[in-house]
């Protein structure tokens, strides 16, 4: 930056801190220097020092660190959920060391989410990962690769039409669904508290079918009510008669669903055998 504003120097002697800054910036964006920063070399520039070895920094006092950044970072990226005092005692340095060079490295943590807030510099958040509804055996990921891997086979052979799949799945539906949200306080002003919900808040079973041009189907299971094979092949009727209202210029559907135990159910395989 301080060489570029030579150069904008020796071209124009009577460019401004302003006219500089605003130059650097329009190339450079956030990393142009500042009004003021650029006053100050103007000025130095002006009094005939344009020495460009005196443009870099000047050598600082002080106690070299001897923690490596690459060993730091390799044991983050190891074990994303170590804590500062983790990494500080695995590479036997202090709290404040690490946390310093975490802090230059880019890393951030969750009680510092304010930084990450007003600035766009850092590249890692600390993160909770997303609840999944249950681990797959490497079982379970071969049988889906194998799958997810012939349909898209079948579809770039023009063998699959996606506006022929009709699927369906089912959500469980709260009647109060409670929501916390962060609010920015002042320093030792609390929040406003959110009662916990119950251990078994009201709900309801929704049971949802649709394709590519839009929902097809979808009810609520009675109260009280068990959701079986039995209800389930009701469902595919009623899912049926919805289909030929709706959708009366499709000859057939691709019908797509999951390996609950329900729907693997013999009386359930009959049905859809049945209908098609």
């Amino acid at each position: 930056m301080r060489h570029c504003l030579l150069w904008l120097y020796d071209k124009n002697n009577s460019i401004t801190q302003r006219e500089a800054s605003t130059e650097l910036k329009e190339v450079y964006g956030a990393a142009a220097l500042s009004h003021q920063k650029c006053g100050k070399w103007l000025t130095r520039f002006r009094n005939g020092d344009k020495n460009v070895e005196d443009l870099e920094d000047e050598p600082r006092s002080g106690r070299p660190s001897n923690l490596n950044d690459e060993e730091l970072r390799l044991l983050v990226e190891m074990d994303p959920k170590a804590t500062v005092r983790e990494l500080a005692e695995v590479l036997q340095r202090s709290v404040g060391s690490v946390w310093n060079h975490l802090r230059d490295m880019g890393f951030v943590s969750f009680f510092c989410f304010f930084c990450l807030f007003f600035t766009k510099n850092f590249f890692k958040v600390s993160k909770f990962g997303v609840w999944v509804p249950h681990r797959l055996s490497e079982l379970n990921k071969g049988t889906r690769f194998v799958a997810a891997a012939g349909n898209l086979e079948r579809y770039e052979n023009g063998d699959l039409n996606l506006d022929l799949v009709l699927t369906q799945d089912e959500k469980w539906v709260l009647y109060v669904n409670v929501v916390r949200k962060r609010e920015w306080r002042r320093r030792g002003e609390n929040a406003t508290p959110t009662a916990k919900p119950g251990l078994h808040p009201k709900k309801i079973l929704l049971s949802f079918w649709w394709d590519t041009e839009g929902p097809v189907h979808w009810e609520m299971l009675r109260q009280g009510q068990t959701i079986t094979a039995e209800v389930y092949c009701q469902q595919l009727d009623r899912v049926a008669a919805a289909l030929a209202q709706k959708r009366p210029h499709r000859q057939h559907q691709i019908f797509l669903q999951d390996n609950a135990r329900l729907h693997t159910a013999r009386l359930t395989q009959r049905k859809l055998a049945q209908l098609g």
